[in-house]
């Protein structure tokens, strides 16, 4: 059966997540993906792997770098980032129609002060 990921990848993550991390960060986690990693570290726990929601958090960090240097605007990173800086049709719209108040606002405005 062939991995879903080269093998040099996986020793690139491995070999970062080697290196002591020493810069404290805090980031902020919904219930659920706080959840689910808690949930990965006691999977892997049970199975005698020691491991922590830090680790997995720095496998992901590293695995989006990595992929972000290799394939730029291409990559996994750049496509959800993107995707969440495009104005949907209802967004485009709401702005539009705040457009037209805000101008219909200054002429009433202008119109009060003559």
């Amino acid at each position: 059966m062939p991995l879903p990921y080269p093998q040099h990848t996986i020793e690139k993550l491995r070999t970062a997540v080697k290196q002591l991390g020493k810069e404290a960060a805090t980031h902020r986690f919904t219930v659920e993906e706080k959840r689910a990693l808690k949930s990965i570290a006691f999977e892997y726990a049970n199975k005698d792997v020691i491991t922590s929601e830090n680790e997995i958090t720095r496998i992901a960090v590293n695995f989006l770098l990595d992929d972000y240097r290799v394939n730029r605007e291409k990559s996994l990173l750049a496509r959800v980032l993107d995707s969440l800086n495009t104005e949907t049709p209802a967004v485009r719209a709401l702005i539009h129609d705040m457009k037209h108040l805000c101008h219909e606002a200054i002429i009433v405005c202008a119109e009060k002060q003559e």
